[in-house]
């Protein structure tokens, strides 16, 4: 509770990294709400190997209203243990708001096939993301052909995954 204390008093801040560090849930809605906040400037989140979970994403994706004058443009949330059910809800909080978010980062999470569809909704809802990393999960050709077909018409599309077979890197232009 205390981080989004002291950032929701500061205006500038454009850019939070946030490394090794473990997040209630109640921290994790009030840092939502601070990033609903229309005077926020935050283009920028990063929580990396934060053990943030399913339900700890579910408190944050209940609080995350973001409204069309939000500057957060990317959102990294890596090395943590979010699965389908956890993807599903932040697919559905940024599918529910019209988001400017243009590169999502999920590096090395818990992501299976079933996080497939959700992703896919949330690029097809959302023409604004134009990168989608997803390397070191759990999901198979199966999954990230899912994603692939949803990408198909998107140009200048960066979309970084690793099947279980195969590991694989594409620009699609």
């Amino acid at each position: 509770m205390e981080l989004a204390a002291s950032i929701s008093s500061s205006k500038k801040l454009n850019e939070i990294y946030i490394y090794k560090d473990t997040f209630t849930d109640k921290s994790l809605a009030a840092l939502a709400k601070y990033l609903s906040n229309p005077s926020c400037g935050l283009k920028v989140l990063s929580l990396v190997k934060c053990n943030l979970n399913d339900e700890s994403m579910k408190a944050f994706s209940e609080n995350l209203h973001l409204s069309s004058r939000s500057k957060l443009v990317k959102l990294i949330v890596e090395e943590n243990f979010l699965s389908a059910k956890g993807m599903a809800y932040l697919a559905n909080a940024l599918n529910t708001i019209k988001s400017k978010v243009t590169s999502l980062y999920f590096y090395k999470n818990k992501l299976t096939n079933k996080s497939a569809k959700s992703l896919g909704n949330l690029l097809t809802k959302n023409p604004s993301i134009q990168v989608l990393d997803i390397t070191d999960n759990n999901l198979t050709k199966v999954g990230t052909n899912v994603l692939r077909k949803k990408i198909e018409n998107k140009r200048n599309f960066k979309f970084g995954i690793e099947t279980k077979n195969s590991a694989l890197e594409d620009i699609l232009q």
